[in-house]
């Protein structure tokens, strides 16, 4: 019996350490893939240029703009006017099943590990094994209802940098005992 409550232990305990890992927002650089992402009738957030932050419907979305519906009135951004845009959306499912599986098969195998160092380990494996399984289902599913109700505003779509160069200017430096180039660079 040692042997089937300190594997329980190791197996909550690595779970418990791995984790589901991080999950990353799908996030896209440009309107044309955006349009994969969004339709009209979504509600979004627009951050411009301007440092502005509008927030609205979708009425339309093409590869170079997309109009916003924002309080019965419409506004259009180019793709370069748009540097940020996001939505809300559903939190992962995955690591809430992953914590709440943990804390039930865990919160079992701490009440194994408590029972048999008071009383004694005496044949009862298969009772804490099935215990183990069943509260670890029920935390999943405790988990992934929790994270069903949840929502983050997740950024989806980001201006790509953009450095280009517009002009380079050079001028000589002539001074009194001094010679030189002078460089300046336009983005």
């Amino acid at each position: 019996m040692r042997l089937n409550v300190g594997v329980v232990v190791a197996v909550v305990f690595w779970c418990s350490i791995k984790g589901a890992g991080p999950v990353s927002a799908q996030q896209v650089s440009s309107f044309e893939q955006l349009q994969l992402m969004v339709k009209p009738g979504d509600r979004i957030e627009v951050i411009g240029t301007d440092g502005v932050s509008t927030k609205g419907k979708i009425e339309n979305l093409t590869p170079a703009s997309l109009r916003l519906k924002v309080k019965g009135t419409v506004r259009d951004f180019a793709q370069r006017d748009a540097i940020e845009i996001k939505q809300r959306r559903p939190d992962s499912l995955a690591n809430g099943a992953w914590i709440g599986a943990v804390s039930g098969g865990g919160l079992v195998g701490l009440a194994a590990i408590a029972t048999c160092a008071s009383l004694g380990c005496h044949g009862d494996g298969p009772e804490f094994a099935a215990a183990a399984v069943a509260y670890t289902g029920i935390g999943a599913a405790i988990g992934v209802g929790i994270d069903a109700m949840i929502t983050h505003r997740q950024t989806i779509y980001r201006q790509s940098a953009q450095t280009t160069l517009e002009s380079v200017r050079v001028a000589p430096l002539i001074a009194s005992g001094r010679k030189g180039v002078a460089l300046s660079f336009t983005f």
